[in-house]
């Protein structure tokens, strides 16, 4: 095997700097767009979500109570003080 030239080692060492610069700058991507996407995510949770969960909640704790008809009430108490 023979030996590298000097251009020959700086052109390797140069390429795989190339490369790894290429695999930082994806990554950085790829891991700041995970980090937006659960931000996002946590925004429509606490701003969307929640809210419409505690909206629904009250309505089924909420008693729902019969509607009284106060009209025939009255009637009934002035008749039987008539």
């Amino acid at each position: 095997m023979r030996e590298l030239t000097q251009e020959e080692k700086i052109d390797y060492i140069y390429e795989n700097l190339i490369k790894n610069e290429k695999k930082i700058f994806w990554g950085n991507i790829v891991k700041w767009s995970f980090r937006l996407i659960i931000v996002l995510y946590l925004l429509y949770l606490y701003y969307i979500l929640i809210p419409g969960m505690f909206q629904k909640l009250k309505e089924k704790l909420t008693p729902r109570l019969p509607e009284i008809n106060t009209s025939e009430i009255r009637e009934k108490v002035k008749s039987l003080f008539n």
